[in-house]
């Protein structure tokens, strides 16, 4: 399927399709990739082009079924490389949305995934979006994720805006390197990059 990319407008309004769609079966989920970027006012390159949204793997069926009617394939397991999910794909609005469940990242030194769990959110922020206040995944996930997949057209920009006010992700970062199986070149990346006296290892 060709994609467009995503007028920020219309983004709102597929959250909160998403929104209704998803909680009222109970689905807990989370607004990932350049879609929460974007909300968080990181400036990028170039808008999102599908709306990325993370569940946990448990609730995949579940958020399928109150999304089917937008559906354009079923869940499935794809593995690429380091990567592993359960994804699924819908139009919303005319905008693609990606449902992916299980989301983790393998390699020899690194172990890495997104913990969807209501009750201990791990690594989530929220936002108001058209009233409803929304899960989307923290700066400091972001950064990291995007570090490991050595994407710095992305982790450039977010640290440029996280070390605008440190102080304020500093505790997530911690929680992320207690939390994950990162490599040693990686955590070097990441103190490389961020502005800060506080050590980090």
């Amino acid at each position: 399927m060709n994609t467009t990319q995503v007028n920020p407008d219309v983004m709102v309004h597929v959250i909160d399709k998403l929104d209704r769609c998803l909680k009222p079966q109970g689905v807990h989920y989370v607004i990932g990739g350049s879609s929460s970027l974007m909300l968080q006012h990181v400036e990028l390159n170039q808008h999102p082009n599908d709306v990325d949204v993370y569940v946990a793997e448990s609730d995949v069926l579940k958020a399928h079924d109150a999304l089917k009617s937008y559906a354009i394939d079923t869940p499935r397991i794809i593995e690429n490389g380091m990567f592993r999910s359960n994804m699924s794909g819908y139009v919303i609005h005319n905008m693609l949305v990606e449902l992916v469940g299980g989301f983790q990242i393998t390699t020899s030194a690194t172990k890495f995934a997104l913990i969807i769990d209501r009750d201990h959110p791990y690594h989530v922020s929220e936002v108001y979006v058209l009233g409803k206040r929304i899960a989307i995944t923290s700066l400091a996930y972001e950064f990291v994720f995007n570090v490991i997949r050595e994407r710095a057209d992305r982790y450039i920009p977010i640290v440029q805006k996280m070390n605008k006010q440190m102080e304020l992700h500093h505790d997530d970062l911690q929680r992320m390197l207690q939390h994950h199986i990162i490599s040693m070149e990686h955590k070097n990346k990441i103190s490389q990059l961020i502005h800060t006296h506080t050590s980090l290892s």
